[in-house]
């Protein structure tokens, strides 16, 4: 026969106490679901029973296993990933494949081995100026592959990478770099106006001074940096407020670069 609703529940009360029948269209429901369904109402029906006083809102509705499987094993998604430092990976990364590119801007490139070279060179020169573990450097250049090197550079030397976007108003760059603490800012010579004068002195600008980066040794200095210190410090948008910085360690974005891949 064919159900005439979607979904009908019949309770009867016989000799032998209270008798249910649960009638259900096949096209909707499969005969799991609807016993999965009755279990739920049994469940229900007993702990009312068993607790008159307890609003039914709270009732519970899953059996001891399915109450287990939902909240323990399906959430049991623990996995390892790698104790590592973000420059770590980049430098594995080196390991494998050199002499392929790892990032273009406006048909100039620079292989893995070069950027990493590059990097070591600022890391050398930030560490010379104090840069270490959980030291904050501020890195604020034009769109350019200085992006890609500061920011290792960064990293390399131990240091906590503070990114801002130097388009930001004035008053907003100084409160995030007084905000930060930042101890040095790596920026482009023409954006050095936009900053305030008290960190003029504690510049590194990639442009005027890449002939004495160059001089740098090309490996990596020894930091002492771990997965558990700041990578870096990134500041919300501030339009419902002030801005607010967000620390985030190292092994939280080895965590999240293992879970992508």
């Amino acid at each position: 026969f064919s159900a005439k609703f979607d979904l009908t529940l019949q309770v009867l009360e016989t000799d032998a106490g209270l008798k249910g029948y649960l009638e259900y269209t096949t096209d909707i429901f499969t005969a799991s679901t609807a016993a999965r369904m009755a279990e739920h109402l049994r469940v229900l029906l007993q702990e009312a029973v068993a607790q008159p006083n307890e609003s039914v809102a709270r009732l519970p509705l899953l059996t001891t296993v399915e109450r287990r499987e939902m909240l323990v094993e399906w959430n049991a998604t623990r996995a390892p990933f790698p104790e590592a430092c973000m420059h770590s990976l980049f430098e594995a990364q080196v390991r494998l494949a050199p002499n392929a590119v790892a990032a273009v801007f406006e048909g100039t490139q620079l292989t893995y081995a070069q950027l990493d070279a590059r990097a070591n060179q600022l890391a050398h020169a930030l560490r010379r100026r104090g840069v270490g573990p959980e030291v904050r450097v501020a890195l604020s250049v034009e769109r350019s592959l200085d992006i890609a090197i500061g920011l290792l550079g960064i990293l390399k030397a131990g240091g906590a990478w503070v990114p801002v976007d130097p388009l930001l108003p004035r008053e907003r760059l100084a409160f995030m770099l007084e905000d930060s603490a930042a101890q040095v800012l790596v920026t482009q010579q023409p954006l050095v106006d936009r900053f305030p004068e008290a960190l003029h002195a504690r510049a590194l600008c990639l442009d005027t001074e890449r002939e004495s980066l160059a001089e740098e040794p090309t490996d990596a200095p020894v930091t002492g940096v771990t997965p558990a210190n700041m990578a870096y410090l990134l500041y919300t948008s501030g339009s419902t407020g002030t801005p607010k910085g967000t620390a985030v360690e190292h092994r939280s974005v080895a965590n999240l670069v293992t879970h992508e891949a």
